[in-house]
Order: structure tokens, then sequence, then C-alpha cells
């Protein structure tokens, strides 16, 4: 791939590069999920660290792919990581969950609730 045909002819992707990648694989569709993720498996053993924009992409490439479970995994690790993934950050961004179950739709929403409310920057809001 590009990735590869960059590092050929010495060129170091950096994050921009990555986040183009992954964001690729991301409106690509379901199909490309595992290639994100590898992508983002990829960028953290290069030493460059992920950033917001990587963990918007990543989580959607997951969730659009059916992979809620590594979706709710991801969200958990960038918040551990104190990045806050913005499910809204484009207008096309679209989180269906119209077509899960119940219970699966409920744990999503229940899990990435008490991710925030956990997060220390929620703590000090006052309401």
């Amino acid at each position: 791939g590009l990735l590869t045909e960059m590092k050929k002819r010495g060129v170091e992707p950096d994050i921009v590069t990555y986040n183009a990648a992954i964001s690729a694989c991301e409106k690509g569709g379901g199909e490309y999920t595992d290639t994100a993720l590898a992508l983002l498996a990829e960028l953290k053993r290069s030493g460059i660290g992920p950033d917001v924009i990587t963990y918007n992409a990543i989580v959607k490439a997951c969730f659009d792919g059916k992979r809620y479970s590594h979706a709710q995994e991801k969200t958990r690790e960038a918040i551990d990581m104190g990045i806050y993934p913005n499910f809204v950050a484009s207008k096309s961004a679209k989180w269906d969950l119209h077509d899960l179950t119940e219970a699966t739709s409920c744990m999503l929403l229940g899990d990435s609730l008490i991710s925030i409310v956990e997060a220390s920057w929620f703590r000090k809001v006052t309401i």
C-alpha cells in the first residue's frame, strides 16, 4: 500500500499520514476494519502517539464494521490516555444504533456514559 511505498522511498509516515489512512478505512466501510486496526497498531509501534482524530476514525471504523467490542475497547483506551473521542466530529458521521439489539445498544451507550463520568475532566465540571 501507500505507507509501504513511502517507507521504501525513505519517507516515514507521520500522524497525519496514519490518520488519513485510518480515516480512509473508516470511510471505505466495514470490510476495512481489520486494516484500520492494523494501521493503529503500526502507528503505536512506530512511537507516534494516536490523537483524537485517530480515535474518532478507529472507533467509527469498528462501529461500522459491527465490531462493537473493539469500538468499546478503543473508546476506553482513548479515554485512559486522556483523549476524548468526539462522536459528532463531522456532520456526515452517523452513529445509527437501530440495527443493534436493544441489549447491545444499552451496553455501548452505558459504557460510554460511565467512561465520561469516570473521566477526571468531567468531575471538575460544575453543573
